[in-house]
């Protein structure tokens, strides 16, 4: 990973994307349409100003923080494949667990989360 906001000893949590769309690129807040497998969110890329349509960046609590290359970015959603494919079913019920009813429920804060 490489970008003024992150050094070699940094650590953060982060997920990476695919920058699909620049919504905004002029300073001082520029904001970009970012891909996570399939789920779009609107980004800040104050840290990445010069990121480019097709590239895959580091993104904690809604800000890019640095560039992954692709090579890079493959093996990590390899990993997290892996990963959940240990404690999920395919149609997304934990392991051990029935299939969810597929409704949610609405918690006043905004959240919602699957009923069991």
């Amino acid at each position: 990973m490489h970008g003024p906001c992150v050094d070699e000893n940094s650590m953060c949590l982060a997920v990476p994307g695919k920058v699909v769309e620049w919504i905004e690129q002029e300073p001082p807040f520029p904001r970009a349409m970012v891909e996570f497998g399939g789920v779009r969110r609107e980004i800040y890329m104050a840290c990445l100003p010069d990121a480019a349509i097709g590239d895959y960046v580091i993104v904690h609590a809604g800000i890019a923080i640095s560039r992954m290359d692709t090579e890079e970015a493959n093996q990590v959603f390899e990993l997290l494949k892996n990963e959940s494919e240990l404690f999920f079913n395919e149609d997304g019920a934990e392991k051990g667990q029935e299939p969810s009813s597929g409704r949610t429920i609405d918690f006043p804060n905004g959240s919602e989360r699957e009923e069991p």
